[in-house]
């Protein structure tokens, strides 16, 4: 099941009220497996005009799992706890690419070393597993 991410783009117009959303926010997040990878910093455009005042981006392990966060009592009040903070607050939830293909790299050799004594590294022995198809 590939991941998904939810994307926020955010002007934030009251920084003490939007404080009390972001201590409530992380806690709903991580109960459905959320892992905030972008909150703020810095940007910059690279092609448009889309210049969003912040942008969150996080990641869930599926697109089901991020709309339960979303649609959850502890979210609802996070929600609550945000209302007239910000100028706009725009979120989206995208569904990642799946993974086709996992690599996994199995040494033939169980020394600790990569380099066998004549000097040359140990030969890698690559697997190919797909993934079960998803229900």
């Amino acid at each position: 099941m590939p991941a998904a991410y939810l994307i926020v783009e955010s002007n934030i117009t009251d920084a003490e009220q939007f404080k009390a959303y972001m201590a409530a926010a992380p806690a709903v997040v991580r109960e459905f497996a959320g892992d905030y990878l972008v909150r703020g910093g810095r940007m910059t455009e690279l092609e448009g005009d889309w210049a969003p005042p912040r942008l969150t981006v996080l990641r869930y392990p599926s697109f089901e799992a991020a709309q339960a966060m979303y649609n959850s009592p502890g979210y609802r009040a996070a929600r609550a706890l945000r209302a007239g903070a910000t100028a706009c607050f725009n979120m989206v939830l995208v569904e990642g690419v799946p993974r086709r293909l996992k690599l996994s790299f199995i040494s033939q050799y169980t020394r600790h070393s990569r380099v066998l004594p004549h000097g040359r590294p140990a030969r890698l022995k690559v697997s190919y597993r797909r993934p079960k198809p998803s229900r």
